[in-house]
């Protein structure tokens, strides 16, 4: 749940920021400026990414302070690596939900949707065995479930190269949500010049 905390923050927070830049009038200034596309979209994530890991970094602190989580087997380095990845993966696939609240008037539901998908299919909460059917492929394209592997063997000592499956196939789920999310802002941002219909809440 720790862990958790990354998606649930990134999710929201950049959701958040898509949809106010629609309704309050910026998103024109974006589609109108000559900017490099690429930094605009990321720059969304740019500092809700530390936010997500102070998150976890103070619920382990307070673990360890308040309900005496042993921390004497960590490996320091698994554990750094699998939260830097999980931010990162996490981060590219809110930028790629963000981008649906250009559109979608809700952002609330949308965001409490893309927020439920992680909690359900990720194995945070329900062991991914224990999943209905093949209800647990699910998580395998959803970032999170990997990385989260990876965290939780960083409290048993596991060093990174034996985590490196888990590392690499997070990273490349974030790769693919942030390029997913990057190819759907500019069809957006075309759209939005074709038919100037984004820069409000009226749809």
């Amino acid at each position: 749940m720790a862990a958790y905390s990354i998606p649930f923050i990134l999710i929201w927070g950049i959701s958040q920021c898509n949809y106010y830049e629609r309704v309050l009038g910026t998103l024109a200034v974006n589609f109108g400026s000559t900017g490099n596309r690429w930094s605009i979209f990321w720059s969304k994530g740019v500092f809700h990414y530390p936010n997500g890991i102070f998150a976890v970094a103070t619920s382990i602190k307070f673990a360890w302070v308040f309900v005496d989580l042993d921390l004497s087997s960590t490996h320091w380095g698994t554990l750094a690596a699998s939260l830097l990845i999980i931010g990162f993966s996490c981060m590219a696939f809110a930028l790629f939900v963000g981008v649906f609240t250009i559109v979608i008037r809700d952002w609330l539901i949308l965001s409490a949707a893309a927020s439920g998908l992680l909690i359900v299919f990720t194995g945070v909460v329900i062991p991914t065995e224990n999943l209905p059917f093949s209800l647990a492929a699910v998580g395998d394209v959803l970032p999170l479930i990997h990385g989260v592997a990876a965290f939780r063997e960083a409290f048993l000592g596991a060093d990174p190269m034996s985590q490196w499956q888990d590392l690499l196939w997070e990273a490349v789920v974030g790769m693919t949500y942030g390029f997913l999310g990057y190819l759907l802002f500019r069809f957006i941002e075309v759209d939005a010049k074709r038919r100037g219909a984004y820069e409000t809440s009226n749809l």
